[in-house]
């Protein structure tokens, strides 16, 4: 990678916002037969019509030139700006998006640009040029006010409002009187309180502010008052696309409030059969009990909730798929009885592995070094075709499902 000295240049001083950002640099793209000088001009846009009662938005253009004498212009898009203690970011608002970021130093001077966009351009410092006075960054409070910020960010969605009070220094850990932690609140609004009900929505604002906390150190393996951890508020509350995030925190998914209720049970309770197998993933221990002695299949069958009782019948049976070092799968031949509910795990070795049967419908792919697995209910006899091989691989092992 070429090494791109920065330096920031300050023209003016009588505009409340920068008219211009030039910005050169050199792609890094590790997939491009050349690295490319490239320049970045974002400009002011007030007068867009669609964005203009949303804050001062701009509109950025780059160019690509390459050592053949071609030059590339990619497409404008409309870019936000986000303002922090520490940092100015001019968000891209469409997929592809190219973003600048100014760092400062604790004297208020610039530190640093770096722009981002795809594989093409990747933390890569910049040379730039300000025409204009950069938009105001906010100015930290006390550490209660930071706190305070931080929960009304959260409730609001707020993701820059929630990077803002971090950087002033607001404890993403701190819990209320009821235990109850950021990203508590995050997933129940009105966590410690009695009234709070299901969102019966799946909103990606959730997820994002979720991560944003996770990513900056939020705990997941802590509990309120009640015994319900961050993992528990996800499925009481109905929300969904939380659980990979969980999965690759280690959260405990068997963990289980005072009243015995764990991150299924909850789940089940609601009904949603999409949050069931998003938590199923997290290979939970199925024969929980709650205090009152019943498992999530029992709570389901009480319910009548067909759908979800499939999905957490505890197994009859445990059958093991192993990849070997040649790309090949054993066993190939695996007898079941028809009725019988069957956990079937995928081992890997070094490579990731995929096992698929359409007829069956399973699709497992497990990641190297690693094991993934899936419960599943035999309802007809037959003989029921399956491969198993390297994910990627042209010549997959094919084995057969026996069902008496």
């Amino acid at each position: 990678m070429k090494t791109v000295i920065f330096s920031v240049l300050m023209l003016g001083s009588n505009f409340s916002f920068a008219e211009t950002i030039l910005c050169e640099g050199i792609t890094n793209d590790v997939n491009a037969s050349e690295n490319v000088k490239f320049e970045l001009q974002i400009k002011k846009d007030d007068k867009n019509p669609i964005f203009k009662d949303l804050g001062s938005f701009y509109k950025s253009t780059i160019k690509y030139y390459y050592t053949s004498g071609r030059v590339f212009q990619g497409a404008d898009i409309s870019s936000e700006v986000s303002t922090r203690p520490n940092a100015i970011v001019f968000k891209g608002s469409v997929p592809g998006q190219r973003n600048l970021k100014l760092s400062f130093k604790a004297d208020g001077s610039i530190d640093m640009a770096v722009m981002t966009y795809d594989s093409k351009i990747s933390a890569q410092a910049l040379q730039c040029q300000v025409v204009g006075s950069l938009p105001a960054r906010p100015v930290c409070g006390q550490p209660s006010e930071s706190s305070a910020l931080l929960l009304q960010a959260i409730r609001n969605s707020d993701i820059n409002g929630i990077e803002t009070a971090i950087e002033c220094g607001a404890n993403v850990n701190l819990a209320d009187v009821n235990g109850c932690t950021p990203v508590m609140v995050a997933l129940e609004p009105m966590c410690g309180q009695k009234n709070s009900l299901p969102f019966k929505s799946a909103t990606g604002k959730i997820v994002a502010v979720v991560d944003t906390l996770t990513s900056n150190g939020a705990f997941v393996a802590v509990a309120d008052k009640n015994g319900e951890t961050p993992l528990m508020k996800a499925a009481k509350m109905g929300v969904t696309d939380v659980y990979e995030t969980f999965t690759a925190l280690e959260a405990d998914f068997d963990a289980q409030d005072n009243l015995g209720y764990s991150a299924l049970m909850f789940a089940v309770l609601n009904g949603d059969a999409w949050i069931v197998e998003q938590i199923l993933e997290g290979n939970p221990n199925r024969s929980l009990k709650n205090k009152d002695g019943k498992t999530a299949f029992e709570l389901a069958t009480h319910l009548k909730k067909d759908t979800v009782a499939d999905l957490v019948r505890i197994a009859d049976l445990e059958v093991v798929v192993e990849g070997l070092e040649n790309g090949s799968c054993t066993p190939l031949l695996i007898n079941l009885s028809e009725g019988q509910v069957v956990d079937l795990t995928l081992v890997a070795t070094d490579r990731m592995f995929k096992l698929d049967s359409a007829v069956l419908g399973l699709d497992l792919m497990a990641d190297r070094k690693s094991k993934t697995k899936r419960t599943f209910a035999v309802n007809a006899k037959g003989e029921f075709k399956f491969t198993c091989g390297f994910h990627g691989g042209n010549q997959p092992s094919e084995g057969v499902i026996v069902v008496k």
